[in-house]
């Protein structure tokens, strides 16, 4: 079972497992911890904040199923979504610098509802950020390709905000 579970992430998270050493993969996947999310949203039409903005994160989140928000504050203003597959907070975690996004999951119908009323659940794992840092400690070649794509990614992100500020007029600065 073990194994299957190993290269089910493994296919999952195949753009970011990608030419990374087995070992390091292997270690990573051992410390994940599952996650799940689901709201009624017949009872509350709120957008539940997962990570806030300003916040080194505490996790890195690897996302399996349902859709995740990445908004410009907390919980306002979504300019990107993340999908199945989707990886979120390990730039701040690798650099140690706070999250300048939001993490939300939105209860909108429209996100996933199924006909019982709630919505679907967002599911993933999660790496808490001492136990990632503590694996990659043993990999530099590995930390120096996820830095490259961290900061690659970082990028896109910025470039995503400022093109969502300015369609709404506020200066992105």
């Amino acid at each position: 079972m073990t194994q299957h579970l190993f290269a089910d992430i493994r296919k999952t998270f195949k753009n970011y497992f990608e030419g990374l050493d087995r070992e390091f993969v292997k270690r990573l996947i051992f410390s994940m911890e599952y996650f799940s999310i689901t709201k009624d949203y017949r009872q509350d039409l709120t957008r539940v904040v997962i990570l806030k903005a300003g916040k080194v994160p505490k996790s890195i989140f690897f996302l399996v199923s349902g859709t995740l928000l990445i908004c410009c504050v907390s919980g306002v203003r979504p300019f990107m979504q993340l999908h199945p597959g989707g990886i979120y907070g390990e730039a701040y975690v690798l650099f140690g610098i706070p999250n300048t996004y939001a993490l939300a999951y939105d209860t909108n119908p429209n996100m996933g509802a199924n006909p019982t009323g709630t919505v679907n659940a967002v599911e993933g794992y999660k790496v808490r950020a001492e136990d990632y840092l503590s694996i990659l400690k043993d990999y530099h070649g590995v930390y120096l390709l996820l830095r490259a794509e961290a900061i690659r990614k970082r990028r896109i992100y910025r470039s995503l905000k400022q093109a969502s500020l300015q369609a709404i007029g506020v200066d992105a600065g």
